[in-house]
């Protein structure tokens, strides 16, 4: 039980790892593509930020379920 916790954890924090990751990326190819999208309209780049926001925090919003959905499993196996 105590073993199913850490491997929990371990597997909580690697998948937040990997989430925060694809965020960085996510932004940083915003940013690329805002600084190239100036010079075709502002409106683009404000599209492409928007987007990749909204990516990231899908992101964000599944990780934090699987984290719930594997402190759930967890608790469960606890109690076994």
């Amino acid at each position: 039980s105590e073993r199913l916790r850490t491997e929990s954890a371990e597997r909580l924090r690697t998948l937040q790892e990997q989430v925060e990751a694809e965020a960085q990326r996510l932004r940083d190819e915003a940013a690329a593509d805002a600084s190239q999208s100036r010079a075709e309209g502002e409106a683009v780049a404000v599209r492409l930020r928007t987007e990749a926001a909204t990516e990231a925090e899908r992101l964000r919003t599944e990780a934090q379920e699987s984290a719930d959905r594997m402190r759930s499993e967890a608790a469960a196996a606890a109690e076994r």
